[in-house]
């Protein structure tokens, strides 16, 4: 089992989602991410080293990208949000 680590940054992103999508990433998607990191789907071009999971909450399509760290089992996330502006945002955040 994979450590979800969450940064301030993160923790940002999570307070700007209504309370229902919040409680679904924390009770249901990072526990799955921790049991296994590699469901998601590797990104390509410059952040080929970056993976996404990519789920849906009345419509809306969110995304989370993140990093694994096979050695120490852990799993950083970058960013979390919903489709719009999301790679321009995600760019900024890891440059």
């Amino acid at each position: 089992m994979y450590h979800i680590e969450i940064s301030s940054s993160v923790k940002k992103d999570l307070k700007k989602l209504s309370f229902e999508v919040r409680e679904k990433i924390i009770n249901e998607i990072l526990p799955f991410l921790a049991l296994d990191p590699y469901e998601g789907e590797i990104l390509q071009g410059e952040f080929r080293r970056f993976w996404r999971f990519k789920f849906k909450h009345k419509k809306t399509e969110y995304r989370i990208v993140y990093e694994i760290f096979e050695e120490e089992l852990i799993v950083l996330l970058i960013i979390i949000g919903t489709r719009e502006n999301f790679y321009k945002k995600l760019k900024r955040r890891v440059k």
